[in-house]
């Protein structure tokens, strides 16, 4: 019989070190802060720029967006009247979640204790794509393997930079291989006239996911909302 000799075991061990030392450094736990920027220049010669900020907290399985206001925005409007039954979309806390492989959306309103279920058939009405890659990891991590590498660098070393040439315009991505996640994520036009950016950095959040806060929240459907 042919034992193996010293040299193998250590390789096996260094190669299982190795492997394991990846599988901790890829995690789903994710902190973030989105800043999302566009600009447009209309054949008016009128520039528009939108700015908003979004905390995003990803657990295995869950995606918690929720934008973040600044105090005089977050203030209630009594000129408007608003229903109690409008659904401002923009704005409530968004749950996405897998359940036995399954895409589902919570809207929750926070103000009134109730977590809105958003069925599939409704998702375009309430500006969702329905495709968890795209908010798990914000771009398809199989898209980036399509793409060309770049100069451009990231806060670390580990970050690489990607693009991909489009019909109308160009994709840049800075890409962070261990969080599975962009550090920035830009598209500009090919006549420079559109840019839009996003832009993310760590957070820390609470110990808690939010979506275990929900207790005693009453559910609701997306219909009730609808006229």
């Amino acid at each position: 019989m042919k034992y193996p000799t010293s040299l193998t075991v250590t390789l096996l061990f260094n190669t299982l070190v190795s492997l394991c030392s990846t599988a901790a450094t890829i995690s789903s736990n994710l902190d973030v802060r989105l800043q999302h920027y566009s600009r447009e220049l209309t054949t008016e010669g009128v520039t528009r720029e939108t700015r908003f900020e979004e905390k995003l907290i990803r657990r295995e399985d869950h995606v918690w967006v929720e934008r973040v206001l600044p105090a005089n925005a977050a203030q209630k409007d009594d000129d408007h009247g608003h229903d109690h039954k409008e659904l401002n979309v923009g704005v409530l806390p968004h749950h996405i979640y897998l359940r036995n492989k399954q895409l589902q959306l919570e809207l929750i309103r926070r103000e009134e204790r109730e977590i809105v279920s958003v069925p599939q058939g409704e998702f375009g009405n309430v500006s969702f794509d329905g495709n968890w890659n795209n908010h798990f990891y914000l771009i398809d991590p199989a898209r980036i393997k399509n793409m060309k590498s770049c100069p451009d660098k990231g806060s670390v070393p580990a970050v690489r930079c990607y693009v991909e040439q489009q019909k109308n315009g160009t994709l840049k991505v800075l890409w962070h291989p261990d969080n599975q996640f962009p550090e920035v994520l830009e598209f500009q036009s090919n006549d420079h006239r559109k840019i839009r950016r996003i832009t993310s950095s760590a957070i820390t959040s609470g110990k808690v996911a939010p979506w275990l806060n929900l207790k005693g929240y009453a559910a609701r459907e997306y219909s009730d909302f609808l006229d």
